[in-house]
């Protein structure tokens, strides 16, 4: 099953919160704003795979947890 956007975006969301940052600290991280980091986690601009790979990273966890169509659904931690 593919996953959609808006499932990316939550799936996104849904890791910094568990890596307990904030978006300001992630903006600080990748050089953006806190604002451009929430239009990531609501799907309003889309993340390229090369940066989901280092928001993966930095948020320890795996390029699948990102794009798992059911992680964010399921609040599977």
């Amino acid at each position: 099953m593919s996953i959609d956007a808006k499932g990316i975006a939550a799936n996104l969301r849904l890791s910094r919160i568990e890596a307990g940052l904030s978006q300001g600290d992630v903006g600080k991280h990748f050089g953006v704003t806190r604002q451009a980091v929430s239009m990531w986690e609501r799907g309003i601009h889309k993340v390229s795979a090369e940066l989901a790979g280092q928001l993966a990273e930095y948020y320890g966890v795996s390029i699948e947890n990102i794009y798992d169509p059911f992680r964010a659904l399921m609040g599977v931690r």
